[in-house]
């Protein structure tokens, strides 16, 4: 979803603006698929857990999915709020197509987007905090690799 879109976005964006290129590539996407790939390579070719790099890129993916995921619903529950709020005109209550058609002449595309601000806030800190919970769960959940019990 949006999630791995951005995150993807930032890494190779990382990647970029670096000289050396971070083990957790977009090509390998490794910081959202496991656990034990959240690394950063170091310039000997050895591997240390970098939360100062990987929590950020996770934290700025989970608030721009949220904002993403905002604007792009907004319209829908937008019209959603309006058919259950409104009143049933002899017995029928109005069709969304309805609803829509008398927003656009009313307010035009700009009141699809009413009230988008603070669910855009609301969407981004709820993203962020459960990608955050999730992420930092994953990390002290994770069972030791295979190669450091041998």
């Amino acid at each position: 979803g949006a999630y791995g879109f951005y995150q993807k976005l930032i890494w190779d964006q990382l990647d970029k603006c670096t000289a050396q290129p971070t083990a957790v590539s977009s090509s390998s996407m490794a910081s959202s698929n496991s656990s034990s790939s959240n690394m950063v390579g170091k310039d000997d070719g050895s591997s240390s857990s970098s939360t100062s790099v990987v929590v950020p890129v996770q934290v700025t993916a989970g608030v721009l999915s949220g904002l993403t995921s905002a604007l792009l619903t907004n319209p829908l529950d937008l019209i959603k709020t309006r058919l259950q709020v409104a009143d049933a005109v002899n017995g029928v209550a109005p069709r969304w197509s309805a609803v829509l058609r008398e927003l656009m002449q009313e307010e035009g595309l700009r009141g699809l987007l009413r009230g988008v601000a603070p669910r855009m806030a609301s969407s981004a800190m709820w993203g962020t905090a459960m990608v955050s919970t999730y992420e930092f769960l994953k990390r002290i959940c994770a069972l030791p690799e295979a190669a450091d019990a041998s």
